[in-house]
């Protein structure tokens, strides 16, 4: 089954109901945000939709109703709590940094909010020296691993001879490459951080907070190589960027954050 919404004299969709709920989750649709779906027998704004009818996972193929806004239809903007998902005339709630939370919640949000310092759901972006300091934890590691693989390829073709010094050469340069490429992949895309983000609490996801896959996080290496060509530039801009996103966090749309 698909949606189909309104935004401003628009009508949006169709949508699947995974797009759906994410642009509810977003907060691009709201409880007053006009919406529609077969079953319907017209328009109504989102916290008014039958509960039977949100996400019953039937499936089939409709033509959505023409929609006609009707500027008087809801004089009462209603407004999602956060916390308890119900809905309530917006005057009733409270808004804490983008997110809405009714009467009933806001003592429990707020004790939430001194205890943690962040507001309860949202992301808290990690910022440039804590990530350095998580980049040099495992360039540490990178490099004593470094030091072992060169240790054990001189003691197998000696270190006498133009030769082996140049076999041993290649030899380091390709394992530990790859090494490197194989411990940013498997650490990202198994639990989400590296060793040195995990000592210092720190996980890598996606814009909506998600994990990251395997290949994505091959793509985000790759990413972070063009970032080093970049004279460190592309590392710099994440002290400026209002959720903290170095060059190749941009390329592969993913966020550092706390937790």
């Amino acid at each position: 089954m698909v949606w189909y919404y309104a935004e401003g004299n628009n009508q949006i969709g169709p949508k699947s109901e995974a797009e759906f709920q994410q642009l509810v989750s977003a907060g691009v649709i709201r409880a007053d945000t006009l919406v529609w779906r077969e079953g319907m027998p017209g328009w109504k704004a989102y916290g008014e939709v039958d509960p039977s009818l949100v996400f019953s996972g039937t499936q089939s193929a409709l033509q959505a109703q023409p929609y006609v806004r009707d500027e008087g239809a809801y004089d009462t903007a209603m407004t999602i709590c956060s916390s308890c998902g119900n809905t309530f005339p917006s005057e009733d709630v409270i808004e804490f940094a983008g997110r809405y939370v009714c009467a009933a919640c806001k003592p429990a949000f707020v004790q939430q909010l001194k205890e943690s310092g962040r507001v309860p759901g949202a992301m808290a972006y990690a910022g440039f020296w804590i990530r350095l300091g998580a980049r040099i934890i495992d360039t540490v590691i990178l490099v004593v691993a470094n030091y072992l693989v060169t240790a054990v390829l001189e003691m197998v073709f000696g270190r006498a001879g133009e030769a082996a010094a140049l076999t041993v050469l290649l030899l380091s340069v390709l394992i530990n490459w790859g090494a490197s490429i194989g411990y940013f992949t498997y650490f990202h895309g198994r639990y989400g951080a590296t060793p040195g983000k995990l000592a210092l609490g720190l996980r890598v996801v996606r814009e909506d907070g998600s994990p990251i896959t395997y290949l994505r996080a091959f793509a985000r290496y790759w990413g972070d190589v063009l970032t080093g060509l970049t004279f460190f530039i592309g590392y710099i801009i994440a002290a400026f960027d209002d959720e903290k996103r170095a060059l190749h966090d941009h390329i592969c749309s993913t966020r550092v954050v706390h937790v």
